[in-house]
């Protein structure tokens, strides 16, 4: 019957083997310590050369593209 133990039975249940203890570290770096990449340094000549190429490239696509026929 449910909740009766009958004699042969152990009334105890052996105990599971414990977890090993985890050890927490806390790895958390300053913001000091975090090395920042170097960005290149742009100069007036770098600037213009790079506004005279984007120029030269979005003429170029307007002319490939025929405007009277995106139109239609």
């Amino acid at each position: 019957m449910f909740g009766k133990r009958s004699e042969s039975m152990p009334a105890v249940v052996p105990a599971l083997p414990s977890a090993p203890q985890l050890k927490i570290v806390s790895e958390q770096t300053s913001p000091a310590a975090v090395p920042k990449p170097e960005t290149p340094a742009v100069t007036p000549q770098k600037a213009k050369a790079y506004y005279d190429l984007k120029k030269e490239i979005f003429a170029a696509l307007l002319e490939s593209i025929d405007v009277a026929h995106l139109a239609t």
